[in-house]
């Protein structure tokens, strides 16, 4: 089965037609194409999951603690950098979490711009 023909099995189960109604529907498709469109659509999430897990695997080698739950702790930590005036990238790197999470963070906290 070619990828297009999976496509157009999957978004027809999408909109809520029945495994029959497509079968009547569709010519040529059969239950086995049906199954083999929601095998490879599972292959590919499994696939994207792994990568993602990579990712993470990836930027904790830099950022160790980074996607992992804020506490209000770390938050407090964060509060006091960014008060004496660290930078995202210091704070960063003293909290080992990525630029991009700390800025993200100050504006959730809505701590106060410097």
């Amino acid at each position: 089965m070619d990828k297009q023909q999976a496509v157009v099995i999957l978004r027809l189960i999408a909109k809520g037609h029945s495994y029959a109604q497509i079968v009547d529907r569709a010519p040529g498709v059969t239950y086995k194409h049906i199954f083999a469109a929601a095998a490879e659509a599972i292959g590919a999430m499994e696939g994207m999951q792994s990568k993602r897990k990579t990712d993470i695997k990836t930027i904790r080698q830099t950022y160790q603690r980074a996607y992992e739950p804020w506490g209000e702790e770390e938050d407090a930590k964060l509060e006091a950098l960014h008060n004496d005036g660290r930078t995202p990238s210091q704070i960063a790197e003293q909290l080992g979490r990525q630029p991009g999470a700390i800025r993200a963070r100050i504006r959730k906290l809505k701590l106060e711009v410097g």
